[in-house]
């Protein structure tokens, strides 16, 4: 009898198990990425924006690469600072002042790891796993539905 009711319980819960280490919840989004001219002619216009969903205590727990050219991952290239309430908006930009340009507000943080192309793929680190992508890492988005050379690409509303 314990040999069946033991093989019932890991036959009941092993299902439970496999969804708890398969779903791997976030707090933070990627929500757009961007690849524009500027009307000046320049072409810094690159930026990424990000949605916090939660309120997030500590944002260094979250990190952003850029899969460049579909030459695959190469880690985690930024890492974030601060505190993000439910809602808000993250930028991260390789150029401030274009940026500011364009949008009118400053970003919220700069570095050139930000320095994407339309044709450039991006994951989103939690805890060093990736937890959110845009693109195909391992495809040059060159003609690919996903490029968004000289626009920009977002996320569908209630996706994820």
């Amino acid at each position: 009898m314990k040999k069946y009711f033991i093989s019932f319980l890991c036959l009941f819960l092993f299902p439970f198990l496999l969804v708890s280490q398969s779903t791997n919840s976030t707090s933070l989004i990627l929500q757009g990425i961007m690849d524009f001219t500027l009307p000046s002619g320049g072409n810094t216009g690159k930026a990424i924006h990000f949605t916090a969903l939660d309120s997030i205590s500590d944002l260094s727990l979250y990190g952003v690469g850029v899969a460049n050219n579909g030459g695959g991952t190469d880690g985690e290239e930024f890492s974030f600072t601060g505190a993000a309430n439910a809602g808000d908006f993250i930028y991260l930009t390789a150029n401030e002042a274009d940026f500011e340009t364009y949008f009118g507000f400053a970003a919220d943080f700069v570095d050139n790891s930000a320095n994407n192309n339309g044709d450039d793929a991006l994951e989103l680190f939690s805890g060093g796993v990736v937890i959110d992508t845009f693109g195909d890492i391992a495809t040059d988005g060159n003609g690919e539905p996903w490029e968004y050379t000289d626009g920009w690409a977002y996320r569908t509303s209630s996706t994820g």
